[in-house]
């Protein structure tokens, strides 16, 4: 007996290989392991989001690359549109998978030609600082879409869950984010960034205001600690990194680096003494799963996104709350030792019984058959 390969199509993506973005590093796990296991899957990819445009198959997923408009409000919508006309007329896929609610606007038009179809979502991306008045409304409406139009919600975090329940009367399904446990690391990669082991606080992601960076420059700035600050962003908003470099720069202990990608940022991640997430709009957020991977400590500004996803592994500063943060900062750094000892393990574990990529994938392969066999 012939068993027939389930063909999936992720849209709302860049590229592969992943250049650190959430999406993409999701795209490549979840596509490589569902490969492995008998699925053939498909990555749209965008033409000017890469030099190596002619790249067809990347760990055995195939990739389509199409044109699109290298414009912050219109890439993701055209490319999308592009990529459902690509599978309705050249690539009969069973599955079509969208990484956001951005992606939305392609849901009536697969639906109409009978393609089963699955929404990634993490939360309200509405409520993000980087989006004007006039995107934040469309981002709400695409949510509608989504609950109207697609086959399946899957939701990365149980607090989006909750909130698709509330707000929309929606029935989804939690598949949570991944994570990948690293044995052995590099550590002299550390010279290269001027990084001495153990010696400095970190923070990794894209510089936009609701990471809240600037209210980690300003804890750091007033907590007594001989460590450092290292913070390595993706300049998201020129005046808000400007702002950041502005605060930063009358403190010698504290640097910006541009995006560190590969196994640079996994050995920086390593070697920290401790790592902050400072956000206050967050999903579940890969580079906090990363940290716990690596049995890190990490402290998490307290909204409920960022205490789901470190549950008892890590610890948390009240929302938005300076002087908690201040306090938090003095007592890890006064404490290391105990509190790497009482977290790391945890951390780890934490990772292999939820955030695991091979049990995340086979969550996965069970919704695409469902939604096959439903035909």
């Amino acid at each position: 007996m012939i068993v027939k390969k389930k063909k999936v199509a992720f849209l709302g993506l860049r590229n592969l290989p992943p250049a650190g973005g959430g999406s993409e590093t999701f795209a490549a796990e979840l596509g490589e392991r569902a490969v492995k296991k008998g699925c053939e899957v498909y990555v749209y990819c965008r033409n000017h989001a890469s030099s190596d445009i002619k790249l067809k198959e990347y760990k055995g997923i195939k990739l389509i690359w199409l044109p699109s408009i290298n414009n912050k409000n219109l890439d993701t919508p055209i490319h999308t549109l592009f990529s459902a006309l690509h599978i309705i007329f050249k690539n009969k896929v069973d599955v079509v998978q969208l990484g956001g609610v951005g992606n939305a606007v392609a849901l009536p038009l697969l639906k109409l030609f009978g393609f089963k179809t699955i929404v990634i979502v993490d939360g309200a991306d509405w409520e993000r600082d980087k989006w004007g008045i006039v995107a934040k409304f469309v981002l709400k409406l695409t949510a509608k879409i989504t609950t109207i139009f697609a086959d399946k919600v899957i939701c990365d975090s149980q607090v989006s869950q909750k909130y698709y329940k509330e707000k929309f009367n929606t029935e989804s399904v939690f598949i949570p984010y991944g994570g990948k446990i690293h044995e052995q690391l590099d550590q002299s990669v550390l010279t290269k960034y001027g990084l001495t082991k153990d010696k400095y606080i970190l923070f990794v992601g894209q510089l936009k205001p609701e990471k809240g960076v600037h209210y980690l420059i300003e804890g750091y700035n007033k907590a007594k600690t001989k460590l450092k600050l290292v913070i390595v962003g993706k300049n998201i908003i020129k005046s808000y990194t400007h702002e950041l470099k502005s605060r930063a720069s009358s403190n010698p202990n504290i640097t910006i680096f541009d995006p560190i990608y590969g196994e640079d940022i996994e050995s920086v991640l390593a070697c920290s003494a401790f790592y902050i997430q400072p956000s206050y709009v967050e999903g579940t957020s890969p580079v906090i799963l990363q940290n716990l991977a690596l049995g890190n400590i990490v402290l998490v500004n307290g909204i409920p996104e960022n205490l789901e996803t470190i549950g008892d592994a890590g610890l948390s500063y009240k929302v938005n709350d300076i002087d908690d943060l201040v306090s938090k900062i003095e007592y890890i750094t006064d404490n290391l030792t105990f509190i790497k000892g009482e977290f790391s393990e945890k951390a780890k574990q934490r990772i292999l019984n939820i955030y695991n990529w091979d049990k995340v994938t086979d969550q996965y392969i069970e919704v695409y058959a469902k939604l096959i066999n439903q035909r």
